[in-house]
C-alpha cells in the first residue's frame, strides 16, 4: 500500500470547454496563488504538479473529509480571479467563458474534475512522470525538457530541491 498521511489523489482541472484560459503567466500564477494558500491554510500537501493552457494536473493529499471542500475552494477562487484577469486583459474571449448556468455569467473550469485516487507507489511515478512529460508532448511543445518549463514540478524533482515553497517532493520526507 502507498503510504502517506493522508489519501493522495491525481486530479485534472480542465477549462471550461477546453479553452485555453491558462495562457498567461498571470493566469498561471492565480493557480500557483492557491495552491500555496491550500498548503498554509487548508492541510493539502502537493506533490507534483503542471499547469497547462487549457488544464491544470496535480498529485496532492488531503484528509478525506476536505476532498469536496478542497475542489470547490480551488475553482471557486481561482476561477473568479481568471475571470477577473480576463475582463481586464482579454474581455475579446470573455465569450469563450459564458455559461447558462443560472448562477453565474462566466465559468473557467468544468465542472467534476478527474478524480484518482492513487492507491500504490507505481501509480504515484506513473502519474508523476505523465504530469512532467505533459508540456513536451508533441501537441503542446511548451518546452524542450520537462525541467524547462516552469510551470511544473518537473526541475524540482530533477534537482531534489522544491523550487515552490508549497511542494513536498516525495520519497524526501
Amino acid at each position: 500500500m502507498f503510504n502517506v498521511v493522508f489519501d493522495t489523489y491525481f486530479v485534472t482541472f480542465t477549462c471550461f470547454n477546453w479553452h485555453r484560459f491558462l495562457m498567461t503567466d498571470a493566469c498561471k500564477l492565480v493557480v500557483l496563488d492557491s495552491f500555496k494558500h491550500m498548503v498554509l491554510n487548508d492541510g493539502v500537501r502537493i506533490y507534483g504538479f503542471v499547469i497547462m493552457p487549457n488544464h491544470v494536473h496535480v498529485i496532492w493529499s488531503m484528509a478525506e473529509d476536505k476532498l469536496e471542500y478542497v475542489r470547490n475552494s480551488f475553482t471557486k477562487a481561482t476561477g473568479h480571479k481568471i475571470v477577473k484577469l480576463h475582463k481586464m486583459h482579454h474581455p475579446e474571449k470573455l465569450f469563450l467563458m459564458q455559461t447558462n448556468e443560472t448562477d453565474r455569467q462566466y465559468q473557467c473550469w468544468m465542472r467534476r474534475p478527474f478524480w484518482k485516487t492513487v492507491f500504490y507507489e507505481k501509480m504515484f511515478i506513473q502519474k508523476l512522470n505523465y504530469i512532467h512529460l505533459n508540456p513536451v508532448r508533441k501537441g503542446w511543445k511548451l518546452s524542450e525538457n520537462p525541467e524547462n518549463y516552469y510551470y511544473s514540478s518537473a526541475k524540482s524533482y530533477l534537482e531534489g530541491i522544491p523550487e515552490f515553497e508549497f511542494l513536498s517532493l516525495w520519497g524526501s520526507e
